[in-house]
Protein backbone atom coordinates (compact mmCIF):
# COMPACT_ATOMS: atom_id res chain seq x y z
CA UNK A 1 0.00 0.00 0.00
CA UNK A 2 2.52 2.13 0.96
CA UNK A 3 4.79 1.66 -1.70
CA UNK A 4 2.08 2.00 -4.14
CA UNK A 5 1.17 5.45 -2.62
CA UNK A 6 4.67 6.62 -3.09
CA UNK A 7 5.43 5.39 -7.01
CA UNK A 8 2.15 7.27 -7.61
CA UNK A 9 0.36 4.12 -8.60
CA UNK A 10 -3.09 4.68 -7.39
CA UNK A 11 -6.42 6.58 -8.95
CA UNK A 12 -7.94 8.75 -6.36
CA UNK A 13 -11.91 9.71 -7.33
CA UNK A 14 -10.71 13.70 -8.11
CA UNK A 15 -8.26 12.05 -10.62
CA UNK A 16 -11.38 10.19 -12.89
CA UNK A 17 -12.03 11.84 -16.01
CA UNK A 18 -14.39 10.93 -18.74
CA UNK A 19 -15.16 12.05 -22.16
CA UNK A 20 -17.56 14.94 -22.84
CA UNK A 21 -18.38 14.79 -18.55
CA UNK A 22 -19.68 17.75 -17.03
CA UNK A 23 -18.56 19.51 -13.40
CA UNK A 24 -21.95 20.13 -10.71
CA UNK A 25 -21.68 22.07 -7.50
CA UNK A 26 -24.02 22.98 -4.62
CA UNK A 27 -25.20 26.29 -3.76
CA UNK A 28 -23.99 26.48 0.19
CA UNK A 29 -26.11 28.67 2.92
CA UNK A 30 -24.29 31.97 4.12
CA UNK A 31 -26.14 31.13 7.17
CA UNK A 32 -26.27 28.85 10.06
CA UNK A 33 -29.80 28.37 9.93
CA UNK A 34 -31.84 29.76 7.00
CA UNK A 35 -34.13 28.75 4.77
CA UNK A 36 -35.12 30.11 0.71
CA UNK A 37 -37.94 32.50 0.54
CA UNK A 38 -37.13 32.36 -3.03
CA UNK A 39 -34.94 31.99 -5.74
CA UNK A 40 -34.01 34.04 -8.88
CA UNK A 41 -31.87 31.92 -11.47
CA UNK A 42 -32.65 33.92 -14.92
CA UNK A 43 -29.02 35.66 -14.86
CA UNK A 44 -27.35 32.26 -13.65
CA UNK A 45 -29.36 30.64 -16.23
CA UNK A 46 -27.76 32.86 -19.32
CA UNK A 47 -23.78 32.46 -18.62
CA UNK A 48 -21.57 31.07 -21.00
CA UNK A 49 -21.04 27.66 -20.03
CA UNK A 50 -24.29 27.09 -18.13
CA UNK A 51 -26.15 23.90 -18.45
CA UNK A 52 -28.60 23.61 -16.05
CA UNK A 53 -29.39 24.74 -13.03
CA UNK A 54 -31.69 22.33 -10.67
CA UNK A 55 -33.56 23.81 -7.51
CA UNK A 56 -34.79 21.36 -4.28
CA UNK A 57 -37.87 20.74 -5.33
CA UNK A 58 -37.17 18.96 -9.01
CA UNK A 59 -39.19 15.52 -9.34
CA UNK A 60 -35.85 13.68 -9.78
CA UNK A 61 -34.72 15.23 -6.69
CA UNK A 62 -37.95 14.77 -4.58
CA UNK A 63 -37.75 11.10 -5.19
CA UNK A 64 -34.71 10.62 -3.55
CA UNK A 65 -36.41 12.56 0.15
CA UNK A 66 -35.86 10.10 3.00
CA UNK A 67 -37.27 9.90 6.08
CA UNK A 68 -34.38 11.35 7.67
CA UNK A 69 -32.47 13.29 5.52
CA UNK A 70 -33.55 14.74 2.16
CA UNK A 71 -31.06 14.97 -0.74
CA UNK A 72 -31.52 18.87 -1.00
CA UNK A 73 -33.96 21.17 0.76
CA UNK A 74 -34.62 24.74 0.74
CA UNK A 75 -33.68 24.62 4.58
CA UNK A 76 -30.26 25.06 5.60
CA UNK A 77 -29.37 23.59 9.45
CA UNK A 78 -25.96 24.71 9.20
CA UNK A 79 -23.05 27.05 7.67
CA UNK A 80 -21.85 25.71 4.32
CA UNK A 81 -24.17 23.04 4.15
CA UNK A 82 -26.04 22.20 0.34
CA UNK A 83 -28.63 24.10 -0.37
CA UNK A 84 -31.54 24.79 -2.09
CA UNK A 85 -30.03 24.48 -6.01
CA UNK A 86 -27.52 22.50 -7.92
CA UNK A 87 -25.70 23.88 -10.80
CA UNK A 88 -24.16 21.58 -13.70
CA UNK A 89 -22.06 23.34 -16.23
CA UNK A 90 -18.90 23.06 -18.71
CA UNK A 91 -16.21 23.86 -15.98
CA UNK A 92 -16.26 24.13 -12.68
CA UNK A 93 -15.17 28.02 -12.88
CA UNK A 94 -18.47 28.18 -14.87
CA UNK A 95 -20.40 26.16 -11.79
CA UNK A 96 -18.66 29.01 -9.70
CA UNK A 97 -19.82 31.86 -11.94
CA UNK A 98 -23.24 30.64 -11.67
CA UNK A 99 -23.44 29.85 -8.32
CA UNK A 100 -22.43 33.70 -7.63
CA UNK A 101 -25.37 35.02 -9.99
CA UNK A 102 -28.36 33.14 -8.28
CA UNK A 103 -30.44 35.75 -6.11
CA UNK A 104 -31.96 34.22 -2.73
CA UNK A 105 -33.78 35.63 -0.75
CA UNK A 106 -33.39 34.37 2.75
CA UNK A 107 -35.13 33.86 6.06
CA UNK A 108 -32.49 33.93 8.38
CA UNK A 109 -33.71 31.47 11.53
CA UNK A 110 -33.06 30.95 14.98
CA UNK A 111 -29.55 28.73 15.89
CA UNK A 112 -27.19 27.98 18.36
CA UNK A 113 -23.95 26.85 18.52
CA UNK A 114 -23.45 26.00 21.81
CA UNK A 115 -25.16 22.93 23.09
CA UNK A 116 -25.67 24.58 27.14
CA UNK A 117 -28.02 27.23 25.29
CA UNK A 118 -30.01 24.57 22.44
CA UNK A 119 -31.09 22.32 25.57
CA UNK A 120 -32.66 25.22 27.83
CA UNK A 121 -36.07 25.46 28.31
CA UNK A 122 -36.70 27.91 26.48
CA UNK A 123 -34.67 26.93 23.49
CA UNK A 124 -36.12 27.12 19.97
CA UNK A 125 -36.77 23.51 18.61
CA UNK A 126 -34.38 23.21 15.39
CA UNK A 127 -36.00 20.06 14.06
CA UNK A 128 -39.91 20.30 14.96
CA UNK A 129 -40.64 17.65 12.05
CA UNK A 130 -37.91 15.17 13.15
CA UNK A 131 -37.92 15.92 16.84
CA UNK A 132 -40.84 18.08 18.00
CA UNK A 133 -40.12 17.36 21.59
CA UNK A 134 -36.94 18.81 22.73
CA UNK A 135 -32.89 18.91 20.52
CA UNK A 136 -31.85 16.69 22.63
CA UNK A 137 -31.02 13.73 21.62
CA UNK A 138 -33.54 11.52 21.12
CA UNK A 139 -32.11 8.75 23.07
CA UNK A 140 -32.18 11.56 26.13
CA UNK A 141 -35.10 12.97 25.32
CA UNK A 142 -36.67 10.83 28.08
CA UNK A 143 -35.21 11.77 31.04
CA UNK A 144 -32.28 15.05 29.98
CA UNK A 145 -29.50 12.50 30.09
CA UNK A 146 -27.45 9.44 28.90
CA UNK A 147 -26.34 7.24 31.62
CA UNK A 148 -23.28 5.88 30.04
CA UNK A 149 -21.19 4.02 32.67
CA UNK A 150 -21.62 3.26 36.05
CA UNK A 151 -19.88 1.13 38.23
CA UNK A 152 -19.03 0.28 41.97
CA UNK A 153 -20.12 2.56 44.63
CA UNK A 154 -20.08 6.44 43.77
CA UNK A 155 -21.20 7.88 47.44
CA UNK A 156 -18.67 5.40 48.65
CA UNK A 157 -16.29 6.34 47.08
CA UNK A 158 -16.03 9.89 48.10
CA UNK A 159 -16.42 9.55 51.39
CA UNK A 160 -13.10 7.29 51.27
CA UNK A 161 -11.54 10.66 49.83
CA UNK A 162 -9.56 12.76 51.55
CA UNK A 163 -9.72 15.76 49.24
CA UNK A 164 -12.47 16.24 46.56
CA UNK A 165 -11.68 17.91 43.47
CA UNK A 166 -14.20 19.53 40.92
CA UNK A 167 -13.11 21.57 37.77
CA UNK A 168 -15.02 22.52 34.20
CA UNK A 169 -13.15 22.19 31.26
CA UNK A 170 -13.78 21.89 27.67
CA UNK A 171 -12.72 19.47 24.77
CA UNK A 172 -12.74 21.79 21.54
CA UNK A 173 -13.61 20.53 18.21
CA UNK A 174 -11.15 18.90 16.03
CA UNK A 175 -11.85 17.61 12.30
CA UNK A 176 -10.37 14.79 10.24
CA UNK A 177 -7.62 15.51 7.88
CA UNK A 178 -8.31 14.11 4.13
CA UNK A 179 -5.34 13.72 2.00
CA UNK A 180 -7.55 13.81 -0.79
CA UNK A 181 -10.72 15.42 -1.70
CA UNK A 182 -14.12 13.25 -1.96
CA UNK A 183 -16.11 12.99 -5.47
CA UNK A 184 -18.49 11.44 -7.03
CA UNK A 185 -18.10 10.64 -10.84
CA UNK A 186 -21.30 9.29 -12.58
CA UNK A 187 -21.77 8.56 -16.44
CA UNK A 188 -24.54 5.70 -17.69
CA UNK A 189 -23.82 3.01 -20.23
CA UNK A 190 -25.01 -0.55 -21.52
CA UNK A 191 -24.49 -3.38 -19.22
CA UNK A 192 -22.58 -6.05 -20.07
CA UNK A 193 -25.78 -8.20 -21.04
CA UNK A 194 -26.96 -6.10 -23.48
CA UNK A 195 -30.40 -5.93 -21.53
CA UNK A 196 -30.59 -1.87 -20.62
CA UNK A 197 -28.47 0.96 -19.03
CA UNK A 198 -26.29 0.23 -16.09
CA UNK A 199 -25.08 3.41 -13.69
CA UNK A 200 -21.10 3.42 -13.07
CA UNK A 201 -20.33 5.69 -9.85
CA UNK A 202 -16.97 6.10 -8.70
CA UNK A 203 -16.80 7.41 -5.27
CA UNK A 204 -14.32 7.13 -2.13
CA UNK A 205 -14.82 7.09 1.49
CA UNK A 206 -18.26 4.93 1.62
CA UNK A 207 -17.70 1.76 3.74
CA UNK A 208 -17.63 -1.41 2.11
CA UNK A 209 -17.32 0.01 -1.29
CA UNK A 210 -20.62 0.29 -2.63
CA UNK A 211 -22.72 3.35 -0.67
CA UNK A 212 -25.76 1.65 0.25
CA UNK A 213 -27.17 5.07 0.74
CA UNK A 214 -27.42 5.48 -2.91
CA UNK A 215 -28.09 1.79 -3.67
CA UNK A 216 -31.29 1.67 -1.33
CA UNK A 217 -31.95 5.24 -2.65
CA UNK A 218 -31.64 4.54 -6.76
CA UNK A 219 -33.47 1.11 -6.06
CA UNK A 220 -36.51 2.87 -4.49
CA UNK A 221 -36.81 5.85 -6.85
CA UNK A 222 -35.82 4.09 -10.15
CA UNK A 223 -37.09 0.82 -10.06
CA UNK A 224 -33.89 -0.64 -10.81
CA UNK A 225 -31.89 -4.01 -9.41
CA UNK A 226 -28.72 -3.78 -7.25
CA UNK A 227 -27.01 -5.51 -11.04
CA UNK A 228 -27.57 -2.43 -12.77
CA UNK A 229 -25.35 -0.31 -10.43
CA UNK A 230 -21.41 -0.49 -10.59
CA UNK A 231 -19.13 0.78 -7.80
CA UNK A 232 -15.61 0.59 -9.15
CA UNK A 233 -14.47 1.96 -5.96
CA UNK A 234 -11.12 4.16 -6.46
CA UNK A 235 -8.78 4.85 -3.13
CA UNK A 236 -9.78 7.33 -0.31
CA UNK A 237 -7.22 8.18 1.98
CA UNK A 238 -7.67 8.75 5.74
CA UNK A 239 -12.01 8.56 5.07
CA UNK A 240 -14.63 6.81 6.54
CA UNK A 241 -17.68 8.78 5.40
CA UNK A 242 -19.88 11.72 6.10
CA UNK A 243 -22.96 12.80 4.70
CA UNK A 244 -21.95 15.33 2.37
CA UNK A 245 -19.87 12.78 0.89
CA UNK A 246 -23.10 10.48 0.19
CA UNK A 247 -25.10 13.56 -1.42
CA UNK A 248 -22.23 14.08 -3.83
CA UNK A 249 -22.32 10.16 -4.50
CA UNK A 250 -25.79 10.22 -4.59
CA UNK A 251 -26.38 13.56 -6.72
CA UNK A 252 -24.14 13.09 -9.05
CA UNK A 253 -25.63 10.00 -11.01
CA UNK A 254 -28.97 11.43 -10.98
CA UNK A 255 -27.52 14.40 -12.83
CA UNK A 256 -25.37 11.65 -15.29
CA UNK A 257 -29.14 10.33 -16.08
CA UNK A 258 -30.72 13.57 -16.38
CA UNK A 259 -28.52 14.96 -18.86
CA UNK A 260 -27.43 12.09 -20.47
CA UNK A 261 -23.59 12.66 -19.58
CA UNK A 262 -21.25 12.25 -17.16
CA UNK A 263 -21.05 13.99 -13.93
CA UNK A 264 -18.46 14.95 -11.92
CA UNK A 265 -18.55 16.76 -8.17
CA UNK A 266 -15.65 17.15 -5.76
CA UNK A 267 -16.04 18.32 -2.47
CA UNK A 268 -13.58 21.59 -1.60
CA UNK A 269 -11.39 21.38 1.73
CA UNK A 270 -13.46 23.45 2.87
CA UNK A 271 -16.65 21.26 2.79
CA UNK A 272 -14.73 18.39 4.16
CA UNK A 273 -13.32 20.42 7.29
CA UNK A 274 -16.74 21.53 7.99
CA UNK A 275 -18.34 18.33 7.78
CA UNK A 276 -15.78 16.07 9.60
CA UNK A 277 -15.62 18.01 13.15
CA UNK A 278 -15.81 16.09 16.33
CA UNK A 279 -17.84 18.23 18.13
CA UNK A 280 -17.51 20.02 20.93
CA UNK A 281 -17.79 18.88 24.63
CA UNK A 282 -18.54 20.52 27.75
CA UNK A 283 -17.33 18.38 31.18
CA UNK A 284 -17.80 18.91 34.86
CA UNK A 285 -15.98 16.38 36.65
CA UNK A 286 -15.47 15.56 40.39
CA UNK A 287 -13.03 13.38 41.84
CA UNK A 288 -12.00 11.83 45.00
CA UNK A 289 -8.64 11.42 45.73
CA UNK A 290 -6.69 10.18 49.05
CA UNK A 291 -4.05 11.80 49.90
CA UNK A 292 -1.37 8.95 48.85
CA UNK A 293 -2.75 9.82 45.69
CA UNK A 294 -5.56 6.92 45.14
CA UNK A 295 -8.89 7.75 43.14
CA UNK A 296 -11.23 6.59 45.04
CA UNK A 297 -14.12 8.01 42.78
CA UNK A 298 -15.05 9.76 39.45
CA UNK A 299 -18.49 11.66 38.79
CA UNK A 300 -18.49 13.60 35.11
CA UNK A 301 -21.53 15.16 33.54
CA UNK A 302 -20.96 15.99 29.77
CA UNK A 303 -22.83 18.64 27.44
CA UNK A 304 -21.35 17.90 24.03
CA UNK A 305 -23.31 19.25 20.48
CA UNK A 306 -24.82 17.08 18.39
CA UNK A 307 -25.26 19.47 15.02
CA UNK A 308 -28.57 19.44 13.50
CA UNK A 309 -28.56 15.41 12.57
CA UNK A 310 -28.91 14.69 16.11
CA UNK A 311 -29.72 11.05 16.33
CA UNK A 312 -25.45 10.45 15.42
CA UNK A 313 -23.35 8.66 18.10
CA UNK A 314 -20.23 8.57 16.22
CA UNK A 315 -18.16 10.80 18.51
CA UNK A 316 -20.76 11.73 21.25
CA UNK A 317 -22.66 9.74 22.90
CA UNK A 318 -21.44 6.54 21.48
CA UNK A 319 -17.71 7.26 22.17
CA UNK A 320 -17.87 9.42 25.61
CA UNK A 321 -17.51 5.96 26.94
CA UNK A 322 -13.73 6.50 26.11
CA UNK A 323 -13.75 9.69 28.54
CA UNK A 324 -10.75 10.77 30.32
CA UNK A 325 -11.00 8.55 32.85
CA UNK A 326 -11.84 5.53 30.70
CA UNK A 327 -8.57 3.64 31.49
CA UNK A 328 -8.45 4.85 35.26
CA UNK A 329 -8.53 1.62 37.84
CA UNK A 330 -10.96 3.71 40.18
CA UNK A 331 -13.67 1.19 41.40
CA UNK A 332 -15.94 3.88 41.14
CA UNK A 333 -16.99 5.97 38.57
CA UNK A 334 -20.28 7.80 37.13
CA UNK A 335 -20.51 9.20 33.63
CA UNK A 336 -23.32 11.11 32.27
CA UNK A 337 -23.74 12.68 29.05
CA UNK A 338 -26.69 15.25 27.02
CA UNK A 339 -25.93 15.62 23.65
CA UNK A 340 -28.21 18.37 22.38
CA UNK A 341 -28.63 19.67 18.70
CA UNK A 342 -26.55 22.78 17.43
CA UNK A 343 -26.43 24.81 13.94
CA UNK A 344 -23.32 22.89 13.39
CA UNK A 345 -21.88 20.03 10.70
CA UNK A 346 -22.20 16.68 12.31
Amino acid sequence: LSVSIARGWPKFPQDVTRPNMLHAKFLRSPYAHARVKSMDLAAAQKLPGVVGIYRWDDPDFKAFQGSYNSLLDDEADHWNIEVGAVVVAETPEACDDALAAIKVDWEVLPFYLDPRDSMKPDAVVLMPKQYPQSNLQPAAQSYHGVLLRTQGDIDAGFKQADQIIEWDMTEQAATAFHPNPSAGIAWMEDDELGTGKQVMIEHGGATNGANPLASNAFTRAWGWTGDQFRYPNFWQGGKYCDFATRRVQTMAPILAKKLGRPVRMIQSRQDQFDCNAQNVRFYHIKVGVKNDGTITAVSEYVVSEGGTRGAATLGQSGDIKYDPFYTTKCLNIRSECVVSMTNTAS
